[in-house]
């Protein structure tokens, strides 16, 4: 069964978690995996256009292999993500396929070095990383699947490209602009209000 048709304007909430792949684009480090989990609000105003806005939480980081230090890096961000989203298909249809774009906003809630050893409290982090920023932002984009359940509730994926442009990384003699990126697959539930 289906979503009813949209009103004037319509209101789907929901939760998502997931796992990124990103490379923090630091000198000589690789990509890292981690987690992502969040909430969601997605405002209709039209039946095939509305605002998402979300409130996610993103492990991200490297595999750093350095002079100072080796081992993976973490530095974990909640992220607040605004886009454009728009239905490529019938919103109304039971399999409705979505593009989203934006614009992202991330405050540092940790960063530590995982493995060897671990560093609870960051020294090792700021250490290998002395000048990066505590904030990060950028462009993100997406695209969507949804899959009607029953009634108002839907199964939603979806799979994520963002590109920090703040800095991460700046050893001397290296690059001051290195930049983050992450890609992210989600699933969740979407709840028609």
């Amino acid at each position: 069964m289906g979503p009813t048709p949209v009103s004037a304007q319509e209101v789907e909430v929901g939760f998502k978690g997931g796992a990124n792949f990103n490379d923090a684009r630091v000198p000589r480090a690789g990509m890292r995996r981690g987690l992502s989990v969040g909430a969601f609000v997605n405002v209709r105003g039209l039946e095939w256009l509305g605002v998402q806005v979300e409130t996610v939480y993103s492990r991200r980081g490297a595999g750093l292999r350095s002079a100072r230090q080796s081992g993976d890096i973490r530095i974990d961000y909640m992220d607040i993500p605004v886009m454009m989203r728009g239905s490529v298909t019938d919103p109304r249809r039971r399999f409705r396929f979505s593009l989203m774009g934006g614009w992202y906003y991330g405050v540092e809630v940790g960063c530590g070095l995982t493995e060897p050893p671990e560093d609870p409290e960051g020294a090792v982090c700021d250490a290998a990383l002395p000048n990066r920023g505590s904030t990060d932002t950028g462009p993100v984009g997406a695209l969507v699947f949804d899959v009607g359940l029953t009634g108002r509730y839907y199964f939603t994926v979806d799979l994520r490209y963002s590109r920090g442009l703040l800095t991460e990384w700046d050893e001397e003699g290296g690059d001051p602009s290195s930049r983050n990126f992450a890609l992210m697959a989600g699933i969740g539930i979407l709840l028609g209000i």
